[in-house]
């Protein structure tokens, strides 16, 4: 190495520049960690009687040990040639922040990071390098997944006049508007660019990311899914969709299942049969159990009719054969028939039965819930964990539903 000799104005002003350069714009943290390396490898710091770089700029211009240390690696990942006081083309527009975060980042990968990419994205990326992800699959997996996981920009791009006439410009801006978009699933993290950069898929353990252009994205979206999406089935209001292939077997959530839908709120009427018949006066002969239930008492109002005789309804020849456990809530002060009626006829659900919105998420599967929080869950509500809990609490009718929104 060269080593310039330097005047005490030389001197002077390299230190001036230093200064000048940290309070100026972003992009001159390359000439700093240029010039401290320069300090550094000279010793110039002993002229005026520091020990180390670290005591200098320290004392000097109020920098940190490890913040020196960030700019003069700074300068030697991304400026020209290794050791100079400019910026790589590449690398130009993209704060110092960010090129501190990329330094872990491979070589190979430098290549995926814009002046748009955020430090979160480039967070992600460094965790999906540091820990080997599962699943396999090419790179029309990666795609099917990727609208899957965004049905809204497929239905956008297929309901766009640019997919019909494969104007591919005005299907990226449908798809990706921000010209920055990524997307990671299983071994594939994916990277999206504007029109003229197309997107770039880094493979888990792949030193280099491989290149896509828009068209062949859209060419296998179009192998993938046809050339017309499918018409959705009508649903039932409130009704979730169900992908074709979701396991038949799904289990029923409590609110939904039949053998829950009925809780007496007393005794079973025939505990207390007997007693009721010697209250009237009367007795009876028991019934064969697959005879018509039927009674006077279930055909009248009780506390209305106190002594009134018991009718049994004739037995057919060969009655059906009643079920095991049969269904009765009559009780002492009902309302006679019309109960007995909504007893022997549930309705499918309670109309005024409502319930904290999370406990009618818990009775949901898993597909059931992602889809009722992609309906109803508001990007402002996850802003405020006050709001999110004030949701959670709502409280809900058995199809998810506010008392509003009915």
């Amino acid at each position: 190495m060269d080593y310039v000799q330097l005047t005490l104005n030389d001197w002077m002003e390299m230190k001036e520049q230093l200064k000048r350069d940290l309070n100026g714009v972003a992009e001159s943290f390359v000439r700093i960690g240029y010039i401290l390396r320069k300090i550094e490898e000279q010793q110039l710091y002993q002229k005026d009687g520091y020990e180390t770089i670290a005591d200098f700029a320290k004392t000097e211009y109020g920098l940190s040990p490890s913040t020196v240390s960030r700019f003069m690696a700074i300068n030697a990942k991304y400026s020209i040639d290794g050791y100079s006081e400019r910026l790589r083309p590449e690398f130009a527009g993209i704060g110092s922040s960010k090129l501190a975060e990329m330094l872990t980042l491979p070589d190979g990968d430098l290549e995926m990071i814009r002046p748009e990419t955020t430090r979160e994205t480039i967070r992600e990326l460094k965790q999906f390098n540091a820990q080997e992800p599962g699943g396999s699959g090419d790179f029309q997996e990666l795609i099917k997944s990727f609208f899957r996981d965004n049905p809204g920009k497929l239905k956008n791009l297929y309901a766009s006049e640019a997919f019909a006439t494969g104007d591919v410009e005005e299907m990226v801006e449908r798809i990706n508007p921000g010209g920055n978009l990524s997307y990671r699933k299983g071994i594939y993290f994916l990277m999206m660019y504007g029109p003229s950069e197309g997107l770039k898929i880094k493979k888990f353990g792949q030193p280099k990311p491989d290149d896509m252009s828009w068209a062949d994205f859209f060419f296998l979206t179009r192998e993938i899914f046809g050339e017309e999406l499918p018409e959705e089935e009508p649903q039932i209001p409130g009704q979730m969709a169900i992908p074709d292939d979701y396991p038949e077997t799904a289990p029923i959530a409590p609110a939904q299942n039949p053998e829950t839908r009925i809780k007496p709120k007393c005794e079973p009427h025939h505990e207390n049969k007997t007693k009721r018949q010697q209250e009237a006066g009367k007795t009876q002969e028991s019934q064969p159990e697959n005879q018509d239930i039927r009674t006077e008492e279930d055909t009248v109002f009780a506390g209305k009719i106190q002594n009134a005789e018991s009718e049994v309804a004739p037995a057919q020849e060969n009655p059906p054969e009643m079920p095991e456990t049969r269904i009765n809530t009559r009780c002492e002060g009902d309302k006679g028939q019309q109960d007995i009626a909504e007893a022997m006829n549930p309705p499918e659900v309670q109309a005024e039965q409502y319930t904290a919105r999370k406990d009618y998420l818990d009775t949901l599967t898993v597909y059931g819930a992602a889809e009722y929080l992609f309906k109803y869950l508001k990007p402002e509500i996850l802003n405020s964990q006050t709001a999110l809990e004030y949701w959670l609490m709502k409280e809900v009718d058995v199809k998810g539903r506010e008392e509003d929104e009915e």
